[in-house]
């Protein structure tokens, strides 16, 4: 029997990727650049998410700061566009705060977070940014109804570290077997679950036909399902 349920934020309770374009969009739109062609927004829109996926995917071979990803991410795109790029810099952090302000739900999840309060101790494990993490769970309107929140960069471990799993299950006053973890990702999600001895429950929008070597115990494809897996304990 359960007594907690955890959650991953980014692509489980949040749609990180409706998160990063409302974001962009505002900071686009509120500094005067030409957006609102569909067929330029999208132009916009991939053209700063494959320079951006890059210079986070060299964060570490690089030593750059989140500053410096983001402003040099911004700078890139507005070059390639042709934009004038001399504003880059405030525009940057324009994006950074509305980003660190927006919270796009997935489906099904606010009715699901409301509905499990009732019976169970819910928490949040996260790897991220303290402000933006924190920010963006307040924004979404729901964080009083978790009783503990844990962000990798305040605690010093990130998942899939069974550390910040503990943490968790520290705050909540719950053992690793009654507890159950729901999350999209197998490498930090799923392996972080395994870690430290929790049951898992892997969130996918899409289902994949892509082969793991363990399967997680439970699959779903909206929150909300997880009542459902609930419901059979």
């Amino acid at each position: 029997m359960y007594q907690a349920i955890l959650f991953d934020l980014d692509d489980t309770l949040l749609d990180f990727a409706a998160c990063e374009t409302n974001a962009l969009k505002k900071a686009f739109t509120r500094s005067r650049l030409d957006v609102l062609d569909d067929s330029i927004w999208l132009k916009v829109y991939t053209t700063y998410k494959a320079i951006s996926d890059q210079c986070w995917s060299q964060r570490s071979t690089n030593n750059f700061s989140r500053q410096q990803i983001i402003e040099y991410s911004m700078q890139h795109t507005l070059s390639t566009l042709n934009y004038n790029f001399a504003n880059s810099s405030n525009i940057a952090s324009m994006y950074w705060d509305i980003f660190c302000q927006t919270a796009c739900l997935n489906d099904g999840v606010a009715d699901t977070i409301r509905f499990l309060h009732h019976k169970y101790k819910l928490g949040i494990i996260t790897n991220g940014y303290a402000d933006s993490q924190r920010d963006r769970i307040k924004a979404s309107g729901l964080a009083n109804y978790f009783q503990s929140i844990v962000v990798s960069a305040e605690v010093g471990y990130a998942k899939p570290a069974r550390q910040i799993f503990e943490i968790a299950l520290k705050d909540l006053q719950v053992k690793p077997d009654n507890t159950l973890f729901v999350g999209d990702s197998i490498k930090h999600d799923y392996l972080g679950a395994i870690n430290a001895g929790l049951d898992f429950c892997h969130y996918q929008k899409q289902k994949s036909t892509r082969e793991i070597d363990q399967q997680p115990k439970y699959t779903i494809t909206l929150i909300n399902n997880v009542m459902a897996i609930l419901d059979g304990k």
